[in-house]
């Protein structure tokens, strides 16, 4: 967007404090859009980096509307692709966007490439 470079970016890449919430502090900045990371919301999330954590975003959240069925070796899975977004730009410090998960029949995580 030829209007990012007006705003005021600023990145703080040092680490979280020993008892610091780092889920907490996302939270206080994104609000909303952020998971739920207390009761009653928290059991339904559980580890946000956990297979069921991911299962969940590509099934019923962001993910939902880029599934693919596709058929792998005479089996159904599906899949969720987004390796298209590793060619737009990051600033330095970030890893790139973009990957591609695919999930079993029970939606199991085979694999993220």
């Amino acid at each position: 967007n030829a209007y990012l470079h007006l705003l005021p970016i600023t990145d703080d890449f040092s680490p979280f404090a020993p008892g610091e919430d780092p889920e907490a502090y996302v939270a206080t900045h994104v609000g909303d859009v952020y998971p739920p990371h207390s009761p009653p919301h928290a059991p339904e999330w559980g580890d946000k980096l956990s297979d069921e954590a991911l299962t969940r975003f590509c099934r019923h959240g962001m993910g939902a509307h880029r599934v693919e069925a596709l058929e792998e070796g005479g089996r159904r899975v599906f899949a969720v692709r987004t390796n298209a977004l590793a060619a737009l730009p990051v600033r330095p410090g970030y890893a790139s966007y973009g990957a591609d998960a695919y999930f079993d029949e029970s939606w199991r995580v085979l694999r993220i490439e």
